[in-house]
């Protein structure tokens, strides 16, 4: 809806290219701009030498159509651009909850795969759930090893935050992990407590 007022009057004539009306929509494509459990945009990472992901905002597209000369538009109404063209404005969107506890376990994963990728084959797996199952390497910050690299453990969950932070090293560790990178450290967010397995 706020986009149509930035279209130009040319897009929106009966000759040439022409906007079709209400035709708006938000290009998210799973397992490649968006993450494959949740629909979240796939951000960009500047891990490894090339750095690698999308934006942390999805793309939006339109449809258009091409009128020849002296054939009408689809419409019969004539040319004017209406003083609300598109869908009706709703006002901010609410903010949109992610249903972390929906995440499909069998589906999920192992992060000991992580273990043997290159920094250029680990950038494709950010944004992804893993399922660790380790001793903690470390409890200052919570920490695991696979492989030659760490990953720090964190959460904001009201239950599992407690329960991380009583580990101490050497215990086995079960959870799920969705695998980021903050400031060039590796680490695994614990969404929800339904990922905690401990």
């Amino acid at each position: 809806p706020s986009c149509i007022s930035s279209l130009p009057r040319g897009l929106y004539d009966t000759s040439g290219v022409r906007y079709i009306d209400n035709s708006f929509f938000v290009a998210a494509i799973p397992k490649v701009n968006a993450d494959e459990y949740f629909g979240r945009p796939v951000g960009w990472s500047f891990f490894g030498s090339a750095g690698g992901g999308y934006s942390d905002h999805f793309p939006v597209g339109a449809r258009f159509e091409t009128i020849e000369p002296g054939r009408s538009a689809r419409s019969s109404a004539g040319y004017r651009i209406p003083a609300r063209a598109g869908a009706p404005d709703r006002g901010n969107s609410p903010l949109n909850n992610i249903d972390y506890g929906s995440l499909p376990k069998s589906a999920v994963a192992d992060a000991n795969t992580l273990a043997s990728l290159s920094d250029e084959e680990l950038n494709g797996q950010f944004q992804n759930v893993f399922k660790i199952d380790g001793k903690l390497a470390s409890a200052t910050p919570p920490r695991i090893r696979l492989g030659a690299r760490y990953f720090d453990l964190i959460s904001f969950d009201s239950e599992v935050s407690p329960s991380l932070k009583s580990l101490e090293p050497g215990d086995r560790l079960r959870t799920f992990g969705e695998l980021l990178e903050y400031r060039g450290k590796l680490e695994f967010m614990i969404q929800d407590a339904s990922w905690w397995m401990d």
